[in-house]
């Protein structure tokens, strides 16, 4: 039986058909500008809602995939810690970690499983880096732009659409063979430290510029276009490799805590 998270990844890949769609609409609607432009904007925001669907379903079939093989004391500290905040009313919980603690010991006596609707966080969050990042240490995961800092995924900044789009292709099906089942057996993405070189990723960046141009669009702040067809797919295969990323470091994340 194939895991949640497998599934979920599949249904990623066959959805930005429709981005594809989009984008080649555009190149054959090049002299048509009105089309054109139309196209491109709505391909923009429409990135950007992959995105964001993503990463809320992330940790929703995370969850899932430990509900189906787990009882409660099993589960991830983490996520046990995020599961029992979440039952007392999220963020500003009185007395938080006393009754955290109370309310976790109760639950590993039922030994019971978990309600997955807990995990279904804030509908309306755009896909921030900020929000990515809290999303990822919510299931003990560390800021996942740290991680990509200095890794050979940040090459795809400097290639061809070709050269990326082979390095993608090869990642997912790596990816897809790790999450396949559960546990999952993935070899964790790690940052490559030397002091002497840049610390910033482009991977922040990169997610803080899309999201300002969905925001541009979609709150009425701009009604010009300044995107093509080339920067589409360009832009698609990053998202597409950062999707893979954040399985990666969430999903590696969770093996390294149920070895503990």
């Amino acid at each position: 039986m194939s895991s949640n998270v497998y599934e979920l990844l599949i249904s990623t890949i066959d959805a930005w058909d429709e981005v594809d769609i989009l984008i080649n609409l555009a190149k054959n609607n090049e002299e048509n500008e009105n089309i054109y432009n139309a196209i491109c904007r709505s391909a923009t925001v429409l990135m950007l809602s992959h995105l964001e669907g993503f990463i809320k379903s992330l940790f929703v079939n995370i969850a899932r995939d430990l509900n189906d093989n787990l009882t409660f004391p099993d589960i991830p500290k983490a996520v046990k810690k995020t599961y029992c905040k979440q039952l007392l009313g999220g963020k500003d919980v009185k007395n938080g970690d006393i009754r955290i603690q109370t309310l976790t010991k109760e639950l590993e006596r039922l030994n019971g499983h978990l309600n997955i609707d807990i995990f279904d966080f804030d509908k309306n969050a755009n896909p921030k880096p900020s929000t990515i990042t809290e999303r990822c240490k919510l299931f003990g995961a560390c800021n996942p732009f740290e991680i990509l800092n200095q890794t050979n995924l940040e090459d795809i900044f400097s290639q061809t659409e070709s050269e990326s789009r082979t390095d993608l292709n090869i990642f997912r099906k790596d990816l897809l063979k790790s999450i396949e089942s559960f546990p999952y057996s993935l070899i964790p993405i790690t940052p490559e430290l030397d002091k002497n070189k840049k610390q910033d990723s482009f991977w922040q960046p990169f997610i803080d510029g899309i999201n300002h141009k969905r925001h541009l669009i979609a709150h009425g702040n701009t009604f010009e276009n300044h995107s093509s067809p080339n920067s589409l797919k360009s832009d698609k295969i990053k998202i597409e490799f950062f999707q893979c990323a954040i399985i990666n470091i969430v999903c590696s994340q969770i093996v390294k805590d149920l070895q503990k």
